[in-house]
Protein backbone atom coordinates (compact mmCIF):
# COMPACT_ATOMS: atom_id res chain seq x y z
CA UNK A 1 0.00 0.00 0.00
CA UNK A 2 1.53 3.86 -1.09
CA UNK A 3 0.61 6.24 1.55
CA UNK A 4 2.10 9.67 -0.09
CA UNK A 5 2.54 12.50 2.67
CA UNK A 6 3.03 16.52 2.20
CA UNK A 7 6.30 16.29 2.22
CA UNK A 8 6.55 14.30 -1.39
CA UNK A 9 4.77 17.16 -3.01
CA UNK A 10 6.33 20.05 -4.25
CA UNK A 11 6.99 22.61 -7.35
CA UNK A 12 8.77 21.02 -10.00
CA UNK A 13 10.67 24.07 -10.81
CA UNK A 14 11.62 24.59 -7.11
CA UNK A 15 15.27 23.17 -6.85
CA UNK A 16 14.96 23.14 -3.15
CA UNK A 17 12.24 21.08 -3.50
CA UNK A 18 10.17 22.91 -0.68
CA UNK A 19 7.08 21.13 0.40
CA UNK A 20 3.62 23.03 -0.93
CA UNK A 21 2.56 22.99 2.39
CA UNK A 22 5.21 24.90 3.91
CA UNK A 23 5.10 27.11 1.21
CA UNK A 24 1.16 27.94 1.97
CA UNK A 25 2.03 28.24 5.56
CA UNK A 26 4.06 31.20 4.94
CA UNK A 27 1.68 32.72 2.69
CA UNK A 28 -0.78 32.37 5.54
CA UNK A 29 1.70 33.97 8.15
CA UNK A 30 2.28 37.01 6.12
CA UNK A 31 -1.06 37.51 6.11
CA UNK A 32 -1.77 37.33 9.60
CA UNK A 33 -1.51 40.40 11.87
CA UNK A 34 -0.07 41.02 16.08
CA UNK A 35 1.28 38.77 18.37
CA UNK A 36 -0.20 35.76 17.36
CA UNK A 37 1.71 35.34 13.71
CA UNK A 38 4.14 32.18 14.58
CA UNK A 39 7.86 32.36 14.59
CA UNK A 40 8.37 28.92 12.80
CA UNK A 41 5.89 29.55 9.79
CA UNK A 42 6.07 26.14 8.50
CA UNK A 43 3.77 24.43 10.68
CA UNK A 44 0.89 24.54 8.37
CA UNK A 45 -2.01 23.42 10.69
CA UNK A 46 -1.02 26.00 13.52
CA UNK A 47 -0.80 29.11 10.91
CA UNK A 48 -3.77 27.77 9.60
CA UNK A 49 -5.49 28.04 13.05
CA UNK A 50 -4.33 31.24 13.52
CA UNK A 51 -5.66 32.54 10.50
CA UNK A 52 -8.86 31.44 10.41
CA UNK A 53 -9.23 32.90 13.64
CA UNK A 54 -8.60 35.93 12.74
CA UNK A 55 -10.25 35.72 9.63
CA UNK A 56 -12.76 32.98 8.81
CA UNK A 57 -13.31 29.64 7.37
CA UNK A 58 -14.50 30.68 4.14
CA UNK A 59 -11.11 32.84 4.13
CA UNK A 60 -8.91 30.56 4.47
CA UNK A 61 -10.58 27.74 2.36
CA UNK A 62 -9.97 30.68 -0.63
CA UNK A 63 -6.57 31.31 -0.17
CA UNK A 64 -5.90 27.66 0.09
CA UNK A 65 -7.87 27.20 -3.17
CA UNK A 66 -5.78 29.91 -5.20
CA UNK A 67 -2.68 28.71 -3.67
CA UNK A 68 -2.82 25.21 -5.42
CA UNK A 69 -4.88 26.63 -8.28
CA UNK A 70 -1.05 27.21 -9.96
CA UNK A 71 -0.31 24.05 -9.31
CA UNK A 72 -2.79 22.14 -11.40
CA UNK A 73 -2.16 19.68 -13.44
CA UNK A 74 1.80 19.22 -12.53
CA UNK A 75 3.04 16.49 -11.32
CA UNK A 76 7.08 15.52 -10.12
CA UNK A 77 9.14 12.67 -12.02
CA UNK A 78 8.62 10.87 -8.72
CA UNK A 79 5.10 10.64 -9.05
CA UNK A 80 5.74 9.53 -12.33
CA UNK A 81 7.98 6.61 -11.64
CA UNK A 82 5.20 5.93 -8.63
CA UNK A 83 2.73 5.60 -11.12
CA UNK A 84 4.18 3.50 -13.51
CA UNK A 85 4.26 0.74 -10.98
CA UNK A 86 1.42 -1.55 -10.34
CA UNK A 87 0.14 -0.53 -7.10
CA UNK A 88 -3.11 -1.04 -6.16
CA UNK A 89 -4.27 0.77 -3.24
CA UNK A 90 -2.70 4.45 -2.52
CA UNK A 91 -3.93 7.05 0.40
CA UNK A 92 -2.57 10.52 -0.58
CA UNK A 93 -2.91 13.05 2.63
CA UNK A 94 -1.48 15.89 -0.27
CA UNK A 95 -4.14 18.46 -1.48
CA UNK A 96 -2.25 19.34 -5.04
CA UNK A 97 -3.77 15.57 -6.57
CA UNK A 98 -0.05 15.36 -8.46
CA UNK A 99 -0.20 10.99 -7.91
CA UNK A 100 -3.61 11.16 -9.89
CA UNK A 101 -2.12 13.94 -12.61
CA UNK A 102 1.02 11.19 -12.73
CA UNK A 103 -1.53 8.12 -13.16
CA UNK A 104 -3.58 9.74 -15.33
CA UNK A 105 -0.66 10.33 -17.90
CA UNK A 106 0.42 7.07 -17.52
CA UNK A 107 -2.44 5.67 -19.11
CA UNK A 108 -4.81 4.92 -16.04
CA UNK A 109 -7.41 5.44 -14.55
CA UNK A 110 -7.95 5.51 -10.46
CA UNK A 111 -11.31 5.58 -8.71
CA UNK A 112 -10.91 8.54 -6.63
CA UNK A 113 -12.86 8.99 -3.29
CA UNK A 114 -12.11 11.54 -0.15
CA UNK A 115 -13.03 11.41 3.60
CA UNK A 116 -15.13 14.52 4.47
CA UNK A 117 -14.91 14.30 8.63
CA UNK A 118 -17.45 16.34 8.94
CA UNK A 119 -20.34 15.05 6.95
CA UNK A 120 -21.28 11.50 5.83
CA UNK A 121 -21.34 10.87 2.08
CA UNK A 122 -24.27 9.26 1.04
CA UNK A 123 -23.16 6.22 -1.48
CA UNK A 124 -19.47 7.63 -2.56
CA UNK A 125 -17.24 5.57 -0.01
CA UNK A 126 -17.90 2.28 -2.25
CA UNK A 127 -15.94 -1.12 -2.19
CA UNK A 128 -13.77 -1.51 -5.52
CA UNK A 129 -12.74 -4.98 -7.17
CA UNK A 130 -9.07 -5.57 -6.30
CA UNK A 131 -8.32 -5.63 -9.71
CA UNK A 132 -9.13 -1.70 -9.34
CA UNK A 133 -6.83 1.32 -8.60
CA UNK A 134 -7.94 3.28 -5.70
CA UNK A 135 -6.21 6.72 -4.61
CA UNK A 136 -8.06 7.52 -1.26
CA UNK A 137 -7.64 11.39 0.02
CA UNK A 138 -7.75 10.55 3.41
CA UNK A 139 -7.68 14.42 4.38
CA UNK A 140 -9.91 15.81 2.00
CA UNK A 141 -10.14 17.09 -1.27
CA UNK A 142 -10.20 20.50 -3.03
CA UNK A 143 -13.48 19.90 -4.51
CA UNK A 144 -14.50 19.80 -1.38
CA UNK A 145 -12.82 22.77 0.75
CA UNK A 146 -14.70 22.05 3.91
CA UNK A 147 -13.37 18.59 3.81
CA UNK A 148 -9.83 19.39 3.92
CA UNK A 149 -8.03 19.38 7.09
CA UNK A 150 -6.49 22.33 7.38
CA UNK A 151 -5.99 23.98 11.64
CA UNK A 152 -5.01 22.27 14.30
CA UNK A 153 -8.73 21.90 15.38
CA UNK A 154 -9.46 20.00 12.06
CA UNK A 155 -6.66 17.21 12.99
CA UNK A 156 -8.32 17.00 16.05
CA UNK A 157 -11.83 16.65 14.83
CA UNK A 158 -10.44 14.45 11.93
CA UNK A 159 -9.25 11.96 14.76
CA UNK A 160 -12.55 11.78 16.61
CA UNK A 161 -14.15 11.09 13.68
CA UNK A 162 -12.48 8.41 12.89
CA UNK A 163 -11.77 7.03 15.82
CA UNK A 164 -15.50 6.28 16.44
CA UNK A 165 -15.86 5.45 12.66
CA UNK A 166 -18.50 8.22 12.01
CA UNK A 167 -18.50 8.49 8.85
CA UNK A 168 -17.06 5.47 7.73
CA UNK A 169 -13.94 4.77 6.11
CA UNK A 170 -14.02 2.65 2.99
CA UNK A 171 -14.06 -0.99 4.08
CA UNK A 172 -10.93 -2.27 1.90
CA UNK A 173 -9.05 0.55 3.29
CA UNK A 174 -9.77 -0.56 7.52
CA UNK A 175 -9.23 -3.95 6.27
CA UNK A 176 -5.40 -3.11 4.45
CA UNK A 177 -4.27 -1.51 7.46
CA UNK A 178 -5.12 -4.32 9.47
CA UNK A 179 -4.29 -7.40 7.23
CA UNK A 180 -0.94 -8.49 8.03
CA UNK A 181 0.20 -9.80 4.94
CA UNK A 182 0.49 -6.26 4.10
CA UNK A 183 3.09 -3.74 3.52
CA UNK A 184 3.00 -0.43 3.91
CA UNK A 185 5.36 2.19 1.82
CA UNK A 186 5.25 6.07 3.48
CA UNK A 187 6.83 9.07 1.52
CA UNK A 188 7.02 12.25 3.02
CA UNK A 189 4.55 11.18 5.49
CA UNK A 190 5.96 13.37 7.90
CA UNK A 191 6.24 10.75 11.00
CA UNK A 192 7.63 13.61 13.59
CA UNK A 193 4.25 14.74 13.79
CA UNK A 194 1.87 13.55 16.87
CA UNK A 195 -1.06 12.70 15.04
CA UNK A 196 0.45 10.03 13.52
CA UNK A 197 0.57 7.77 16.12
CA UNK A 198 -2.83 7.89 16.77
CA UNK A 199 -4.59 7.20 13.16
CA UNK A 200 -2.21 4.61 12.86
CA UNK A 201 -2.80 2.72 16.41
CA UNK A 202 -6.99 3.68 15.48
CA UNK A 203 -6.49 2.20 11.97
CA UNK A 204 -4.96 -0.75 13.77
CA UNK A 205 -2.06 -0.67 11.40
CA UNK A 206 0.36 -2.85 14.08
CA UNK A 207 0.28 -6.12 15.47
CA UNK A 208 2.16 -9.08 14.24
CA UNK A 209 3.39 -8.04 10.81
CA UNK A 210 4.18 -10.31 8.48
CA UNK A 211 6.59 -8.02 6.69
CA UNK A 212 8.14 -4.71 7.34
CA UNK A 213 7.36 -1.88 6.09
CA UNK A 214 9.18 1.05 5.11
CA UNK A 215 9.28 4.87 5.45
CA UNK A 216 11.76 7.83 3.83
CA UNK A 217 11.50 10.45 5.55
CA UNK A 218 13.42 14.37 4.94
CA UNK A 219 16.69 15.92 6.48
CA UNK A 220 14.18 17.74 9.32
CA UNK A 221 12.97 14.18 10.42
CA UNK A 222 16.33 12.51 10.90
CA UNK A 223 17.84 15.86 12.66
CA UNK A 224 15.58 16.33 14.93
CA UNK A 225 16.43 15.28 18.52
CA UNK A 226 13.01 12.72 19.55
CA UNK A 227 14.09 11.01 15.92
CA UNK A 228 15.88 8.01 18.18
CA UNK A 229 12.66 7.71 19.61
CA UNK A 230 10.54 8.02 17.10
CA UNK A 231 12.07 5.55 15.50
CA UNK A 232 11.81 3.09 18.44
CA UNK A 233 8.34 3.85 18.45
CA UNK A 234 7.21 3.03 15.25
CA UNK A 235 9.82 -0.43 14.76
CA UNK A 236 8.61 -1.80 18.00
CA UNK A 237 4.56 -1.32 17.28
CA UNK A 238 4.38 -1.27 13.29
CA UNK A 239 6.84 -3.48 12.29
CA UNK A 240 8.46 -0.18 10.70
CA UNK A 241 11.77 0.88 8.96
CA UNK A 242 13.04 4.05 8.78
CA UNK A 243 15.37 5.40 5.77
CA UNK A 244 17.58 8.37 5.07
CA UNK A 245 17.84 8.55 0.79
CA UNK A 246 16.50 10.64 -1.93
CA UNK A 247 13.15 10.00 -2.63
CA UNK A 248 14.03 10.47 -6.68
CA UNK A 249 16.65 7.82 -6.24
CA UNK A 250 14.60 5.44 -4.27
CA UNK A 251 11.68 5.87 -6.83
CA UNK A 252 14.05 5.40 -10.01
CA UNK A 253 15.68 2.60 -8.39
CA UNK A 254 12.23 0.87 -7.85
CA UNK A 255 11.07 1.30 -11.16
CA UNK A 256 14.04 -0.13 -12.07
CA UNK A 257 13.82 -3.23 -10.63
CA UNK A 258 10.17 -3.45 -11.24
CA UNK A 259 11.00 -3.57 -14.96
CA UNK A 260 13.95 -6.21 -14.47
CA UNK A 261 11.51 -8.17 -12.73
CA UNK A 262 8.47 -8.52 -14.89
CA UNK A 263 9.79 -9.75 -18.55
CA UNK A 264 8.69 -8.07 -21.10
CA UNK A 265 7.45 -5.14 -18.94
CA UNK A 266 7.39 -2.10 -21.30
CA UNK A 267 8.05 1.78 -19.75
CA UNK A 268 4.85 3.55 -18.78
CA UNK A 269 4.97 6.57 -21.35
CA UNK A 270 6.35 9.94 -20.32
CA UNK A 271 3.44 12.18 -19.80
CA UNK A 272 3.07 15.30 -21.85
CA UNK A 273 3.60 18.11 -20.05
CA UNK A 274 3.35 20.73 -22.46
CA UNK A 275 5.13 24.24 -21.83
CA UNK A 276 6.20 25.21 -18.15
CA UNK A 277 4.55 28.50 -18.74
CA UNK A 278 1.91 26.82 -20.17
CA UNK A 279 -1.82 29.25 -20.15
CA UNK A 280 -4.62 28.01 -17.82
CA UNK A 281 -8.36 27.66 -20.05
CA UNK A 282 -11.78 28.24 -17.65
CA UNK A 283 -14.17 25.86 -19.21
CA UNK A 284 -17.77 27.23 -18.95
CA UNK A 285 -19.93 24.33 -19.71
CA UNK A 286 -23.23 22.79 -18.59
CA UNK A 287 -23.58 20.24 -16.20
CA UNK A 288 -25.18 18.00 -18.38
CA UNK A 289 -22.36 17.95 -20.26
CA UNK A 290 -19.64 17.12 -17.78
CA UNK A 291 -18.57 13.64 -19.08
CA UNK A 292 -18.00 15.29 -22.56
CA UNK A 293 -16.24 18.28 -20.86
CA UNK A 294 -13.90 16.23 -18.86
CA UNK A 295 -12.71 14.05 -22.07
CA UNK A 296 -12.33 17.06 -24.38
CA UNK A 297 -10.51 18.94 -21.34
CA UNK A 298 -7.68 16.19 -21.00
CA UNK A 299 -7.40 16.17 -25.12
CA UNK A 300 -6.57 19.99 -24.63
CA UNK A 301 -4.39 19.78 -22.09
CA UNK A 302 -2.22 17.30 -24.20
CA UNK A 303 -2.20 19.59 -26.74
CA UNK A 304 -0.37 22.19 -24.34
CA UNK A 305 -3.16 23.99 -22.40
CA UNK A 306 -4.26 23.48 -19.00
CA UNK A 307 -7.71 24.00 -18.18
CA UNK A 308 -9.72 25.01 -15.14
CA UNK A 309 -13.19 23.36 -14.82
CA UNK A 310 -15.83 24.88 -12.36
CA UNK A 311 -17.21 22.31 -9.63
CA UNK A 312 -20.70 21.89 -8.54
CA UNK A 313 -19.73 22.84 -4.91
CA UNK A 314 -19.04 26.52 -6.27
CA UNK A 315 -21.85 26.63 -8.61
CA UNK A 316 -24.30 27.91 -5.74
CA UNK A 317 -24.90 30.17 -3.03
CA UNK A 318 -22.66 32.93 -1.60
CA UNK A 319 -20.16 31.01 -1.53
CA UNK A 320 -19.72 30.46 -6.01
CA UNK A 321 -20.58 34.66 -6.29
CA UNK A 322 -17.53 35.02 -3.81
CA UNK A 323 -15.02 32.97 -6.00
CA UNK A 324 -16.31 33.77 -8.96
CA UNK A 325 -14.39 37.25 -9.31
CA UNK A 326 -10.69 35.64 -8.80
CA UNK A 327 -11.41 32.43 -10.78
CA UNK A 328 -12.00 34.22 -14.02
CA UNK A 329 -10.10 37.83 -13.24
CA UNK A 330 -7.20 36.07 -11.73
CA UNK A 331 -6.48 32.32 -11.80
CA UNK A 332 -7.06 31.39 -15.65
CA UNK A 333 -5.37 33.28 -19.15
CA UNK A 334 -8.59 32.29 -21.50
CA UNK A 335 -12.61 31.38 -21.52
CA UNK A 336 -13.30 28.65 -23.39
CA UNK A 337 -17.63 28.37 -23.36
CA UNK A 338 -18.18 25.30 -24.70
CA UNK A 339 -21.15 25.63 -26.46
CA UNK A 340 -24.47 22.97 -26.38
CA UNK A 341 -28.02 22.23 -27.53
CA UNK A 342 -28.14 21.72 -23.47
CA UNK A 343 -26.64 24.67 -22.61
CA UNK A 344 -28.93 26.98 -25.04
CA UNK A 345 -31.91 25.67 -23.57
CA UNK A 346 -31.60 27.50 -20.42
CA UNK A 347 -33.12 30.68 -19.89
CA UNK A 348 -31.01 31.19 -16.79
CA UNK A 349 -28.21 29.08 -14.81
CA UNK A 350 -24.92 29.74 -13.09
CA UNK A 351 -22.58 29.82 -16.86
CA UNK A 352 -24.28 32.90 -18.02
CA UNK A 353 -22.73 34.76 -14.74
CA UNK A 354 -19.28 33.48 -15.38
CA UNK A 355 -20.03 34.49 -19.07
CA UNK A 356 -20.69 38.18 -17.54
CA UNK A 357 -17.81 38.24 -15.48
CA UNK A 358 -15.46 36.86 -18.73
CA UNK A 359 -16.97 40.03 -21.07
CA UNK A 360 -16.03 42.45 -18.26
CA UNK A 361 -12.67 40.91 -18.25
CA UNK A 362 -12.05 41.29 -21.61
CA UNK A 363 -12.98 44.80 -22.07
CA UNK A 364 -9.33 45.05 -20.30
CA UNK A 365 -7.35 43.84 -22.83
CA UNK A 366 -6.13 45.86 -25.91
CA UNK A 367 -6.90 45.07 -29.43
CA UNK A 368 -5.94 42.43 -31.02
CA UNK A 369 -5.71 40.36 -27.50
CA UNK A 370 -8.07 37.58 -27.13
CA UNK A 371 -9.49 36.42 -23.97
CA UNK A 372 -12.94 34.68 -24.86
CA UNK A 373 -12.75 31.76 -27.26
CA UNK A 374 -16.40 30.40 -28.06
CA UNK A 375 -16.70 26.62 -29.02
CA UNK A 376 -19.59 24.13 -30.74
CA UNK A 377 -18.92 21.27 -28.84
CA UNK A 378 -22.21 19.80 -30.17
CA UNK A 379 -24.20 21.14 -33.07
CA UNK A 380 -26.19 24.07 -32.16
CA UNK A 381 -27.01 27.80 -32.39
CA UNK A 382 -25.02 30.58 -31.34
CA UNK A 383 -25.61 32.39 -27.66
CA UNK A 384 -26.60 36.05 -28.61
CA UNK A 385 -24.19 37.18 -25.75
CA UNK A 386 -21.08 35.83 -28.22
CA UNK A 387 -22.11 36.05 -31.45
CA UNK A 388 -19.56 39.09 -31.94
CA UNK A 389 -16.68 36.64 -31.87
CA UNK A 390 -15.71 33.75 -33.61
CA UNK A 391 -16.62 30.35 -32.87
CA UNK A 392 -14.61 27.37 -33.40
CA UNK A 393 -16.40 23.96 -34.34
CA UNK A 394 -15.07 21.30 -32.21
CA UNK A 395 -17.53 18.81 -34.50
CA UNK A 396 -15.14 18.94 -37.08
CA UNK A 397 -11.66 16.54 -37.75
CA UNK A 398 -9.11 19.24 -36.80
CA UNK A 399 -11.86 21.71 -34.47
CA UNK A 400 -9.78 20.63 -31.49
CA UNK A 401 -6.24 21.45 -33.03
CA UNK A 402 -7.43 24.53 -34.13
CA UNK A 403 -9.44 25.69 -30.69
CA UNK A 404 -5.91 24.92 -29.29
CA UNK A 405 -3.30 26.27 -32.10
CA UNK A 406 -5.42 29.54 -31.49
CA UNK A 407 -4.91 29.94 -27.42
CA UNK A 408 -1.22 29.33 -27.71
CA UNK A 409 -0.66 31.62 -30.94
CA UNK A 410 -2.11 34.52 -28.68
CA UNK A 411 -0.31 33.32 -25.70
CA UNK A 412 3.18 33.86 -27.41
CA UNK A 413 1.21 37.28 -28.56
CA UNK A 414 0.73 38.15 -25.47
CA UNK A 415 4.50 37.19 -24.41
CA UNK A 416 5.88 39.16 -27.36
CA UNK A 417 4.25 42.31 -25.89
CA UNK A 418 5.51 41.98 -22.28
CA UNK A 419 9.45 41.25 -23.68
CA UNK A 420 9.52 44.06 -26.60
Amino acid sequence: MLLLGPGIEFDAQDPNATPLTIKLAQILAGNLSGPEVPAGQDDLAHVAQIFQRQNDRIALEMVVEDFYREYAGQATSIHRQLAALPFRFCIDITHGGFLATALRAAGKSPVQDFYWFRKERTGSLVDITPAQLFVYNLFGSLDEPDSLLLTENDLLDFLVHVAKNTPPLPRNLISGFSDPNISFLFLGFGFRHWYLRVLLHVLKAHGDRKNFSLVLEDNDFFAHPDQPRTVLFYHEQHRIQFRFASWQAFADELSQRFGAAVPGRVAAPEPETGRDDAPTAFLCHCSEDAEVVAEFSSKLRALGVRTWLDRQNLRGGDRWHQVLHKAIHEWVDYFVVLETPAMLARTESYYYQEIRAALERERGFRQGIKFIFPAQLVPCRRLDELLHLQRTDLTMPNGLEQLAAAILEDWARRHESRHA
